[in-house]
C-alpha cells in the first residue's frame, strides 16, 4: 500500500496543567472543609468548589501557603511560560486597601519565593492568574526540572475594615414569661417554648408555641437571648422577626405583635421597660413573616449599645377578641437582628490553585498508510454585470482556494498516538507538509480544513480517516 508523511511546518505548542497534591514548604492559612489545606484548593479545574472547600486568613499580618505539585511525565519540549491561577474572594465586606493577596511561586523549597503584584480582591470568587516568562530564581529558561521542584501558593493579609454588619440572636432559654391573662403560650413539637422558635429555618408546624385550646385570654411569651460576642461598633437598628398564623377564620379581632423587653422589669401594660410592636399584625391562615424595628432604645430613646442587647429578651403576644372561636394562634420562628457598622476583619479565600505550563516540541514527522481515495476541487468564482437589455458581461474571474480530499485505512499499533497526533496538529491551525503521495501537485504545503477518523477494530488496531485540506497559498 506504501506510506506517505505529514511533517507540521511548525512546533505545536501544548498547554499541562498541574494541580495540588500536597503540602508544601508553608502552610499558614486556615483549612475548611477538609483536614489539609492543599486538599482545600485542589478542585477540579472546570468544577471549583467556591465554598465547599477553601483555606482562608483575616489576620493583619501576612500568611502564606505553598503546595506542591506532581512531576511531569512525557511532557518535553520548550517552555514557553508558567502560569499560575488562584480562585479567591474577600468576605464578608471587601478586602481593606492596605490588604493584600499575591500568587506565589518557588523551585527551592521556600529558600527564595516570587510574588505576583497585588490583587485587588471583591466579594464574589473569581479566578486571578499571574505569568512567569522564565525561571525568577535564574532568569533563565524554565526548565523541566525546575517544573518537577515547582510549589504554588497564595499569601494575603486583612487589615480591619469598616462596614455594614448584621448580627442574628436566636432564642436560648426561656425568660420572664408572662401572660396578659392566664399564663404563657403553649408549647408544640418540643419540650420548651423558646425551643419551638429558635430554628434558623422556619420548620412550620413540627414546633411553634401556641394559643388556643383551653388557653383563654390573651397570651405573651419572652425568651432570652445569647449575649453578643465578637460584635464591635455602632449599633444602627434593631429589628425583631416573627412568623406567625391561625387555624381559624381571619378577622379583624386577631392579631400578632412582637415584644421586646429591657432591664428584667416584668410588667408589660404601663411599664416602660416593655415594649410591643405597634398596633400589631392581623393573623392570616397561612405562615407569613413580619418585622418591627426600633432605630433607638425605647428605653431611653439614645442609640442603642450592646449592653442592651445583653440584656435583652425578644417575646412575641397573640391576642383573641372578645368573642373568640375555636382553633389556635401558632408561633414557629422568631429572632432579632441588629444592624451595626464598625471595624471588623475579613475572611480572605482561597478555594484553587493550579500551574498550567505552555510549552512547545519542534516539528515530527507522522507516518500514515497512503489514501485509498484523494478527491480535488478546482471551483472557480465567475463575477458578471447583468444589463437592462438582458446582455451579461464577465468582469472578474477567480479561483477558490483549492481543496483536497483524502480517505484512508490505517493499520498500525501506534494508530491511536497517530490519530491523536494529527488531532492535535489540526487543531493548531499550523501548515503542514505532506510528501510520498507519488505526484508532485500533491506533495505540498497544506492546511487541515477538518479530520475525521472511526476505529474499525483492535485486533489488528485500524482507523478509516478522512482529512479535508486547503491548498497553502
Amino acid at each position: 500500500m506504501g506510506t506517505f508523511i505529514i511533517t507540521p511546518t511548525e512546533g505545536i505548542t501544548y498547554n499541562s496543567y498541574f494541580i495540588p497534591n500536597g503540602a508544601g514548604c508553608a502552610t499558614q492559612l486556615t483549612p475548611v472543609g477538609d483536614v489539609a489545606n492543599w486538599e482545600c484548593v485542589d478542585d477540579t479545574i472546570a468544577i471549583p468548589d467556591d465554598d465547599g472547600t477553601y483555606v482562608y486568613s483575616n489576620a493583619t499580618n501576612a500568611q502564606y501557603d505553598l503546595y506542591a505539585l506532581p512531576n511531569h511525565t512525557t511532557e518535553s519540549g520548550t517552555i514557553n511560560y508558567v502560569q499560575v491561577l488562584s480562585r479567591g474572594k474577600a468576605t464578608p465586606l471587601g478586602q481593606s486597601i492596605d490588604g493584600i493577596y499575591k500568587i506565589l511561586i518557588t523551585d527551592d523549597a521556600c529558600a527564595n519565593i516570587y510574588k505576583s503584584d497585588d490583587i485587588d480582591l471583591t466579594t464574589s470568587y473569581n479566578t486571578y492568574n499571574n505569568v512567569w516568562l522564565t525561571n525568577p530564581r535564574t532568569d533563565a529558561e524554565w526548565s523541566w526540572g525546575d517544573i518537577d521542584n515547582l510549589q504554588i501558593g497564595t499569601e494575603c493579609s486583612s487589615p480591619s475594615v469598616i462596614g455594614a454588619l448584621q448580627s442574628i440572636f436566636r432564642p436560648n432559654g426561656a425568660g420572664d414569661a408572662f401572660s396578659l391573662g392566664s399564663g404563657s403560650l403553649g408549647a408544640s413539637g418540643a419540650a420548651n417554648n423558646w425551643e419551638c422558635v429558635d430554628e434558623e429555618s422556619p420548620d412550620e408546624d413540627i414546633t411553634y408555641a401556641y394559643q388556643g385550646g383551653a388557653l383563654l385570654g390573651d397570651r405573651y411569651d419572652l425568651y432570652t437571648i445569647p449575649n453578643h460576642t465578637t460584635e464591635v461598633g455602632t449599633i444602627d437598628s434593631v429589628s425583631l422577626f416573627m412568623r406567625f398564623r391561625t387555624t381559624s377564620n381571619p378577622n379583624e379581632g386577631k392579631w400578632a405583635k412582637a415584644v421586646i423587653k429591657i432591664d428584667g422589669t416584668q410588667s408589660f401594660n404601663g411599664n416602660s421597660n416593655a415594649w410591643e410592636s405597634g398596633n400589631g399584625w392581623y393573623l392570616l391562615m397561612g405562615y407569613n413573616t413580619e418585622a418591627y424595628i426600633w432605630n433607638k432604645n425605647p428605653d431611653d430613646s439614645a442609640a442603642w449599645e450592646w449592653t442592651d442587647i445583653d440584656n435583652l429578651q425578644i417575646g412575641m403576644w397573640f391576642h383573641y377578641n372578645t368573642q373568640r372561636p375555636s382553633g389556635m394562634h401558632k408561633g414557629t420562628q422568631l429572632y432579632l437582628l441588629v444592624d451595626y457598622h464598625g471595624l471588623t476583619s475579613t475572611e480572605i479565600r482561597t478555594t484553587q490553585c493550579y500551574a498550567r505550563v505552555n510549552y512547545t516540541i519542534p516539528p515530527t514527522a507522522c507516518t500514515m498508510d497512503k489514501p485509498e481515495e484523494i478527491s480535488v476541487d478546482h471551483a472557480q468564482n465567475v463575477k458578471m454585470l447583468n444589463f437592462w437589455s438582458g446582455r451579461r458581461a464577465v468582469y472578474g474571474l477567480s479561483r477558490n482556494n483549492r481543496t483536497m480530499v483524502m480517505t484512508g485505512k490505517l493499520y498500525a499499533d501506534d494508530a491511536c498516538d497517530t490519530i491523536e497526533y494529527v488531532r492535535t496538529i489540526a487543531e493548531s491551525g499550523i501548515t503542514i507538509s505532506l510528501s510520498g503521495l507519488g505526484y508532485n501537485d500533491y506533495d505540498r504545503e497544506v492546511k487541515i480544513i477538518s479530520f475525521g477518523w472511526k476505529k474499525m477494530h483492535d485486533k489488528p488496531l485500524a482507523y478509516e480517516w478522512i482529512l479535508e485540506l486547503e491548498f497553502a497559498q
